[in-house]
């Protein structure tokens, strides 16, 4: 069991923010974190994944911890004529900017369409939506952030599945966010975050593979050391993993980052 992906909070740390494509200059308003599941189109769902993992139920693949987080979206009260307050006035918008992305005579920007939806979606609390999105505006710019924002939703939306299948599908969806943003722009913490998806999807070889892509980039990385050092624990190398996590308490840059890795130690039962 992956007893260092059970934690208690879904992502902490800062490294990116999300990119919303709004005009307006208001202040926030308190978010809307109510459920819809009906009458909510996202744009596709059409990718079929196998989900055939050697009998290993959803709870023993639970939460892993990413180096990246994605912050509140900002709220105005004044967004296109929508009431922030009124779902249902949220879902009609959501369903006019749909109506237009899928028009054959629209033409147009469509980025600041898919930025609307991402500041829409995740005020219903539709990550999956969200990240839909994100993914769209990436492929529009072919932007590495914005493919990297899409896997942390979409991984984000898998924690929150109770169907084991359903889990897996936005599981592997986060996987192939993640494969086009490192293929754009690679860098040390994206790396590292890769490799945790990787691992959770029990491709370790190819979960330590981009660990040693973050460390070649960023020695410094203490992260990158620490998965490291937690996947190779769980592949039974104990010695070797042990080398990987000391690593990571030495270039730990203060006394938050090395509470970090302890508590991560501590949930993996793991002493040094």
């Amino acid at each position: 069991m992956f007893k260092w992906f059970v934690i208690t909070i879904i992502v902490v740390g800062s490294l990116l923010t999300v990119l919303i494509y709004i005009d307006s200059s208001n202040q926030a308003e308190e978010q809307i974190r109510a459920e819809h599941d009906h009458g909510i189109q996202l744009f596709d769902e059409s990718t079929e994944y196998e989900t055939e993992y050697n009998g290993q139920s959803k709870s023993q693949y639970a939460e892993p911890e990413l180096s990246m987080n994605i912050p509140e979206p900002q709220f105005y009260g004044d967004f296109h004529s929508t009431d922030l307050n009124d779902s249902e006035q949220i879902l009609n918008r959501i369903e006019e900017i749909e109506v237009i992305l899928t028009s054959e005579e629209y033409t147009g920007d469509r980025v600041p369409f898919y930025g609307e939806l991402k500041l829409l979606y995740l005020q219903l609390g539709r990550d999956d939506g969200a990240a839909e999105a994100s993914r769209h505006i990436a492929m529009e710019l072919d932007d590495a952030d914005d493919w990297w924002n899409a896997a942390v939703l979409f991984y984000r939306w898998a924690l929150a599945q109770e169907s084991e299948d359903h889990f897996y599908y936005y599981l592997q969806r986060s996987e192939d966010a993640f494969s086009n943003a490192v293929s754009i722009n690679p860098g040390a913490p994206i790396l590292t975050d890769y490799a945790i998806i990787l691992q959770a999807l029990q491709k370790s070889e190819d979960a330590m593979a981009q660990i040693e892509k973050a460390i070649a980039l960023d020695e410094s990385y203490s992260r990158a050391h620490l998965y490291g050092g937690l996947i190779l624990h769980e592949k039974g190398k104990k010695d070797k993993s042990i080398s990987y996590i000391s690593r990571s308490l030495e270039l730990a840059v203060d006394e938050d980052e090395t509470r970090f890795i302890r508590n991560i130690l501590a949930e993996a039962s793991i002493e040094i």
